[in-house]
């Protein structure tokens, strides 16, 4: 079987990750304002739910703008990440295939991981040639002779 071919992908922020986060973010405050606003008390337990959906807000906020913008590249054989001037090589796992939305790993040496967002509005163009890629990334072995081939 051919590999894919060489395929280049612009990586940006995800305006899923950032509706997702807005969505959970929002049914967490609604929640909160459920159980807190009936209460005749406001206590320690309320403060502590306020507090708790405070962070989150912040942590999901603060993962967005960190998400990383670069450029994916698959070269037939290797996988490579380049962010500014910066070049890695690496291993990309699938996590989430949405059809128009895939959500991958990228696993670099040294122990860096990237959590990369794709959208295909963003590349279309680029989509189905990596989507082919993914997909045949791993299908490099050679049959061995007398495999019956």
């Amino acid at each position: 079987m051919h590999g894919a071919p060489a395929v280049k992908c612009p990586v940006a922020r995800s305006g899923l990750q950032l509706r997702i986060a807005v969505l959970v973010i929002s049914l967490g405050a609604v929640t909160w304002l459920t159980f807190a606003i009936p209460a005749q008390v406001s206590g320690w337990r309320q403060w502590i739910g306020f507090a708790a959906l405070t962070v989150a807000t912040f942590a999901a906020a603060r993962a967005w703008v960190a998400a990383p913008e670069g450029l994916l590249q698959w070269d037939g054989v290797t996988w490579k990440w380049h962010q500014g001037d910066r070049e890695s090589e690496g291993q990309l796992a699938v996590l989430l295939d949405w059809q128009q939305m895939l959500l991958l790993r990228f696993s670099a040496g040294g122990g860096m991981i990237r959590w990369i967002w794709l959208e295909r509005e963003y590349a279309p163009d680029q989509w189905l040639p990596l989507r082919r890629a993914l997909r045949f990334q791993g299908d490099t072995a050679v049959p061995a002779a007398g495999d019956g081939a």
